[in-house]
């Protein structure tokens, strides 16, 4: 049996050091079917299916409907690299003003394939599909987050938020070095 070049690109990372991580990712080449295999589509918002998970690192694929997006929040501490599969989506970033304020400081429409970066010291993000069709973004995570924080808008303060998975794809357990 041959290995799949999602298969092979856990692999790599798995030999990887963190501060590998971005080049990998930017020089991944996991043609889009192979994603297609393990997305999962969720009616009322953005899913979270993931691929890879051990104490190094979280890999993580989004899929997108119309419409779907992330609250505001930051990443728990982690540092966090989105490969863009299919689609477009946007990510917005705000910083807190001198008043404690949240401002839009940046905004990037993120194609196929291209890889944005952030971290909590960069400020906080929201991403959302607001095109016509559908989209995947892949997403590494140095260290698995288990809750990050998030905006609420109704309130206005930062709470904690439980993460959790749509799906988890067992099959490529094998390749992940735990």
């Amino acid at each position: 049996m041959s290995l799949s070049q999602l298969q092979n690109f856990i692999l790599k990372l798995n030999a990887a050091s963190a501060k590998d991580f971005g080049t990998l990712l930017k020089s991944m080449d996991v043609p889009k079917s192979e994603f297609e295999a393990c997305a999962c589509w969720v009616h009322d918002h953005y899913s979270r299916n993931c691929l890879a998970r051990t104490d190094a690192y979280e890999l993580i694929l989004l899929c997108w409907k119309r419409g779907h997006d992330t609250p505001i929040h930051n990443h728990g501490g982690q540092r966090c690299w989105v490969y863009q599969v299919s689609g477009v989506v946007t990510e917005e970033r705000y910083h807190k003003d001198d008043s404690g304020d949240l401002v839009l400081s940046n905004e990037l429409h993120l194609e196929e394939g291209q890889v944005t970066y952030m971290d909590d010291a960069m400020g906080y993000h929201v991403l959302k599909n607001d095109s016509d069709e559908y989209a995947m973004s892949l997403h590494l995570y140095v260290a698995p987050i288990d809750a990050c924080k998030i905006f609420n808008e109704e309130s206005e303060v930062f709470e904690t938020k439980s993460l959790s998975y749509d799906t988890e794809v067992s099959e490529l357990e094998q390749f992940i070095d735990r």
